[in-house]
């Protein structure tokens, strides 16, 4: 079947193939969600308002709570809250996490978030992500809106429809 010449490579051949097997199988259980613009499908539907969901971006230290539109970050040692970030913090997709939280201040708890969640390796962002970022959210936050309107007009009828 295998000439002796070919007989040699067989183990290299045996340990490139489970190599290659073994790679396809990695998975990084906080990361893996992150790859997607948007919440995991299991958290994010249209039509339904969590208010303490956010994403944690860990290389630029920054939280987006998109029930509200604003951003949580760093500034002289402080943190803001603002619906926009400075031209200097650049968003990527590949390096933020999915958080729920019982809280409206998420810095509250920066120090556990920082080391359970460490930026990834050569993830670099680009103006090109750091734009479709900033767009995802802002469609997100208006969607919010619009559902919390919703809801608050089916309470009001609900409401006069009682006390008529």
């Amino acid at each position: 079947m295998f000439q002796k010449s070919q007989k040699k490579y067989i183990p290299a051949i045996g340990v490139l193939g489970l190599m290659l097997m073994t790679s396809s199988c990695y998975h990084d259980p906080y990361y893996h969600a992150s790859y997607h613009y948007g919440p995991p499908s299991s958290y994010h539907v249209v039509g339904t308002y969590y208010p303490y969901d956010y994403y944690y971006y860990p290389s630029v230290r920054v939280y987006f709570q998109y029930s509200s539109g604003f951003y949580f970050y760093i500034s002289n040692g402080r943190w803001i809250r603002n619906r926009t970030l400075p031209h200097h913090i650049r968003l990527n997709p590949s390096d933020r996490v999915f958080l729920r939280l019982k809280s409206d201040k998420p810095y509250q708890s920066n120090r556990q978030h920082a080391e359970k969640y460490r930026p990834r390796p050569n993830v670099k962002p680009t103006p090109g992500t750091d734009r479709k970022e900033r767009t995802s959210h802002q469609k997100w936050y208006k969607e919010q809106q619009i559902y919390k309107k919703q809801q608050e007009q089916k309470e009001k009828k609900s409401k006069d429809k009682r006390h008529r």
